[in-house]
């Protein structure tokens, strides 16, 4: 889903909502996947907008909280005892948006960022040892899109 304000020139607000999976890599050297970690980041801060009259490009930098999963793939599940997950973190994205209006209710838009996100993982295994990692989970964000004003 996709919800544009129209901007202004100059400081304004700016929020993000860029969930996703991603597959976590055996750490024990196998070429198989073992596990996926979600994460569903909730982020506001601010952006500039520049530009002409029907086409502006807003520069915005989000941040907040990142609340994150993980679950073992059921082909790597070899007892209830062992468990995997994933604390919540902190995620930020910088990002550029251009917006082109084609008509007083409708513009076509693309976005592109990158989302810095490093979940703590905790892995326990079967015999009560707890093992703790800091994982790099980044992402590029790319959207493009054609947007409809209802206001």
């Amino acid at each position: 889903m996709l919800v544009w304000l129209h901007p202004e020139k100059g400081w304004g607000a700016a929020r993000a909502f860029n969930a996703f999976k991603a597959d976590l890599s055996n750490p024990s050297g196998s070429t198989s996947d073992f596990a996926t970690l979600r994460i569903r980041p909730l982020m506001g801060r601010v952006s500039y907008t520049v530009g002409q009259r029907r086409i502006l490009t807003s520069f915005s930098l989000v941040g907040g909280p990142s609340f994150n999963s993980a679950k073992f793939d059921a082909a790597f599940t070899r007892s209830d005892a062992v468990v995997v997950d994933a604390d919540t973190s902190v995620a930020v994205r910088p990002g550029v948006s251009v917006g082109y209006a084609l008509r007083r209710h409708v513009a076509l838009i693309g976005f592109g960022g990158y989302l810095i996100n490093r979940p703590g993982i905790v892995y326990r295994d079967s015999i009560g040892h707890e093992f703790r990692a800091r994982w790099r989970a980044d992402a590029v964000v790319l959207s493009v899109g054609a947007v409809y004003s209802i206001f």
